[in-house]
């Protein structure tokens, strides 16, 4: 219901939100189609959870919003790249990537400088 004398401004206004709108969904399927090219994860990709030591393949990569939890909002501004598991697990519910416990098979096998680095992380940030 329009305040008596006001209508134009009030369909000026959401002509803009139409418009704006459009624009965010424009912005997250760009973001979504280009997420592949930035993430440090690949379905597919072997990892070891290095507390544990279970061995598990990523079977999804997904962007978390930047308000918390997937899908589409209008603050979807963020790369906050995360992977789903076969054992299901996944990396959003370790909060901060120095908690996350996954580390590449490869790195896990080879004892690399991330594999060192991920269990000073996981001591530091228990």
């Amino acid at each position: 219901m329009y305040i008596s004398g006001f209508k134009d401004i009030f369909e000026k206004v959401e002509d803009y939100s139409k418009k704006i709108e459009s624009l965010i969904f424009e912005r997250i399927a760009y973001m979504n189609s280009v997420m592949e090219q930035i993430s440090p994860f690949n379905v597919g990709d072997k990892y070891v959870n290095i507390k544990t030591g279970e061995r598990a393949k990523v079977i999804e990569v997904y962007r978390m919003s930047s308000v918390g939890g997937r899908g589409t909002y209008f603050d979807d501004s963020i790369f906050d790249i995360h992977a789903r598991f076969d054992n299901g697990d996944n990396t959003s519910r370790y909060g901060i990537e120095e908690r996350n416990p996954y580390v590449k098979l490869s790195d896990y096998e080879n004892k690399t400088d991330l594999y060192y680095k991920k269990l000073e992380d996981l001591t530091r940030y228990k």
